[in-house]
C-alpha cells in the first residue's frame, strides 16, 4: 500500500480523520493556495495544514495537480439562443462603439439586423452544418454579420484579412465555406484567391458596399424580426465557429468549437463593467470570448480598430490612446505589443478610467511591464499576463483587484487557473508528474476543449483521459500561479544541453539599446545549435560585440551566442503578432548552405 504521510482530526468536521497518502491512492492538488488530499476530501472543503506554506507538500517526489473549481454560473441555454434573448432584451443600451468612426450600434438595432441577415441566410438554405467566411477588420458591419451567422445556426469562421490569395484559398478550401462576409477593401484579395488556378471554390460573396460581384448587406438587413426566433441546437455537438491556428509551427489547422464551448470560455472572461476594449481581431480565441461575454451580460463592447500613420502600414497608437481617453473604458484585452508600442511614444491622455489590461499571445517580462505601468498608468499597477488556446480557450486569471508588484516574483506570472481547469505539469521525456518549482510541459483538462480540428483526427497531444498537452513549458509556484518558460518546439540543444530561447531573450532585453530580440538554435555539424540572436536596436550606437559581451557576462557558458548577433528592422510575426521563430532559422540554412 501506499506510505502514509500525514493524519490530521478536522474538529470542524466532527473529529473526522483525514490521511494523505502519496498519489497511487490519492493524487494531490492546490486550489486557491490550500493544500487537499483529493481523495478523502470532506464536502467541507476544509484544508490539510491551512498553517502552512503547500510547498511543504510539493517537496515530495509526488505529482501536482492544480485545480481551481468549476463555480461558473452559466446558463444551461445554447449560447445562440441565449445571445439572442440578451440582444433582444437590453432595447437602446449600446452595443458597440466603432472608434474609428465614432459611432455606434445600440442593442435593438443589433436584434432586427442581425435577425435580418439570419432570415436571409436560412431562405438560402444556409444553417446549421453550414460554414460561413469572415473576411474583415472589426467593424460594426461584420459583427452585425456574426451575430446574423449565429442565429442563423450556421458556423461562421474568421481569416486573417491580410494574407495572400494563395493563403486565403487554402483556408476556404479547409474549412469548406460556401458564403462570405468580405470587407470592401479586402474584395481584391478575396477575388484573386477565387481565380487562382485550380480554386474549385464556389462562393456567395457579401460586403459592406456595392459591387457588382457581391452582394450588399445593406440590402439584407432590413427584414422585420417580429416572428424570427433562434432554432434548438445540441449545444455539445454543434459547431459555433472554427478558428484556425496561428500556423507558427506549420500549416494552419482548423480548429472546431462547439456551442458549449463558446459559452463556457466566454463565461471565464471575467466583465464586472459597464464597458470592455478589445483590440484583438476576429481570428483571435479572445475577441470571441470577449464578444460572447459582452453580450451575454449586456454591456458595452468597443473596438477602437486600427488607424494607420499617413502614407505607413505602422499603426497610429495614440489613436488607441485616444479612444481610452474620450470612451473610458474599465477593462481592455489587447497584445503585449501594443502597449509597448504605446509606451514608446508616451501617455499624454488620459488612461485613468482602466482598472484591468491582460495581454495574450505573447508575454511581458516584468522590466517591460513596469515601463509600461509607469509611462501608461502612473505606475498603476493593472497590467497582467495571461494565458489561453484556441483549442482551449480561456486558462488563467488574475483574482479580482489584485495585481503583484513589479519586483514581485509574480510579475511574471500568468495568473492562476481560471475556474473549470485542472492543470500539471509534466516532464516532456519522461511523461513524470511533477511538483511546484519544476519545469516541465502543462497539460490541462477542461470543459472548454475543441470538438477537434477539421477533417483531421483527435491529435496525439490530447490523450485518452481528456488531458491535453500544451506544447508550452512552464511551471507553477507553491500558491498555484504559473509561469511560462518555451515553446517546447522552441528548445535548441547545444551539445546536448536543452537551452529555452526565452532564457537568453529575457537577458538580452535587459540591455537599455534593445527594442526587441528573437533567439533561434543556429545549426552546427558537431555542436547540435548554437544560439544565435536577432535584434532590432532602439539605435544604431549598438554593435554586435557591445551586446555580445553583455549577455555572455550574464549567462552559463551553454547560452553564450556562438551562432552570432544579427540587426534587424524587424522581427518576423504571423498575423496574430506570434514571432516565426522558423523563418529566422532558414535564413541560417540558407547562409550555411
Amino acid at each position: 500500500g501506499s506510505r502514509l504521510l500525514h493524519s490530521l482530526s478536522l474538529p470542524e468536521c466532527g473529529g473526522r480523520t483525514v490521511e494523505l497518502r502519496e498519489p497511487s491512492e490519492g493524487s494531490r492538488e492546490i486550489t486557491h493556495n490550500k493544500a487537499y488530499c483529493v481523495r478523502d476530501k470532506h464536502p467541507c472543503g476544509y484544508p490539510i495544514y491551512p498553517h502552512i506554506s503547500t510547498i511543504c507538500l510539493t517537496n515530495h517526489p509526488a505529482a501536482m495537480v492544480l485545480s481551481a473549481p468549476d463555480d461558473l454560473d452559466a446558463p444551461g441555454t445554447e449560447i445562440r439562443r441565449l445571445m439572442f434573448e440578451v440582444i433582444r432584451s437590453k432595447g437602446d443600451d449600446i452595443f458597440m462603439i466603432d472608434g474609428l468612426e465614432d459611432v455606434y450600434v445600440t442593442y435593438r438595432e443589433l436584434y432586427q439586423k442581425a435577425s435580418s441577415i439570419a432570415i436571409f441566410l436560412n431562405k438560402a438554405e444556409i444553417g446549421e452544418g453550414t460554414v460561413v467566411g469572415i473576411l474583415s477588420d472589426v467593424m460594426i458591419e461584420a459583427n452585425l454579420f456574426i451575430t446574423g451567422v449565429w442565429f442563423s445556426g450556421a458556423t461562421f469562421c474568421p481569416m486573417n484579412p491580410v494574407l495572400k490569395p494563395d493563403e486565403i484559398r487554402q483556408l476556404l478550401e479547409v474549412c469548406g465555406a460556401k458564403t462570405i462576409y468580405c470587407q470592401n477593401k479586402y474584395l481584391d484579395t478575396l477575388e484573386a484567391a477565387l481565380a487562382l488556378e485550380g480554386a474549385a471554390i464556389d462562393v456567395t460573396v457579401i460586403s459592406d458596399s456595392p459591387s457588382a460581384s457581391c452582394i450588399d448587406i445593406n440590402d439584407i438587413v432590413n427584414e422585420d424580426p417580429a416572428d424570427f426566433e433562434v432554432g434548438e441546437y445540441d449545444e455539445h455537438e454543434s459547431i459555433s465557429h472554427i478558428l484556425f491556428t496561428s500556423g507558427t509551427t506549420g500549416v494552419p489547422k482548423g480548429v472546431m468549437i462547439s456551442s458549449y464551448s463558446a459559452k463556457y470560455t466566454a463565461h471565464r472572461v471575467e466583465l464586472d463593467t459597464a464597458s470592455f476594449m478589445c483590440t484583438s481581431p476576429f481570428y483571435w480565441i479572445s475577441y470571441i470570448a470577449v464578444f460572447v461575454g459582452v453580450v451575454c451580460n449586456g454591456t458595452t463592447l468597443i473596438v477602437p480598430r486600427t488607424k494607420y500613420l499617413p502614407g505607413t502600414n505602422d499603426p497610429d497608437v495614440t489613436h488607441l490612446m485616444k479612444c481610452i481617453e474620450k470612451y473610458k473604458p474599465r477593462n481592455w484585452f489587447t497584445a503585449p505589443s501594443v502597449v509597448l508600442d504605446m509606451s514608446n511614444v508616451g501617455a499624454n491622455y488620459d488612461l485613468s478610467s482602466l482598472v484591468r489590461v491582460g495581454v495574450g499571445g505573447s508575454n511581458l517580462l516584468p522590466s517591460q511591464r513596469q515601463l509600461v505601468c509607469d509611462t501608461l498608468f502612473q505606475g498603476r499597477r493593472i497590467l497582467c499576463n495571461l494565458y489561453g488556446a484556441t483549442e482551449i480557450g480561456v486558462i488563467t486569471r488574475w483574482p479580482p483587484g489584485e495585481a503583484p508588484d513589479h519586483d514581485s516574483p509574480r510579475a511574471a506570472s500568468l495568473g492562476v487557473l481560471a475556474p473549470g481547469m485542472d492543470l500539471k505539469v509534466v516532464d516532456p521525456t519522461t511523461g513524470v508528474e511533477l511538483g511546484a518549482g519544476e519545469v516541465g510541459e502543462f497539460v490541462v483538462k477542461s470543459k472548454s476543449i475543441m470538438k477537434g480540428y477539421i477533417n483531421k483526427d483527435m491529435p496525439k497531444r490530447y490523450t485518452p483521459d481528456d488531458w491535453y498537452h500544451m506544447g508550452d513549458l512552464g511551471w507553477f509556484d507553491e500558491d498555484g500561479y504559473l509561469y511560462f518558460s518555451s515553446r517546447l518546439k522552441e528548445i535548441m540543444k547545444y551539445r546536448g544541453i536543452q537551452i529555452a530561447p526565452a532564457e537568453i531573450e529575457k537577458v538580452i532585453l535587459l540591455h537599455p539599446g534593445v527594442l526587441e530580440v528573437c533567439v533561434v538554435g543556429r545549426p552546427h555539424p558537431i555542436e547540435g545549435e548554437r544560439p544565435a540572436a536577432f535584434v532590432v536596436r532602439k539605435s544604431q550606437d549598438l554593435n554586435e560585440q557591445e551586446l555580445m559581451d553583455f549577455v555572455h557576462e550574464r549567462v552559463v557558458d551553454a547560452k553564450k551566442l556562438r551562432g552570432g548577433v544579427f540587426f534587424v528592422e524587424e522581427i518576423p510575426k504571423s498575423g496574430v503578432g506570434k514571432t516565426l521563430r522558423r523563418e529566422l532559422v532558414k535564413i541560417f540554412n540558407e547562409m550555411d548552405a
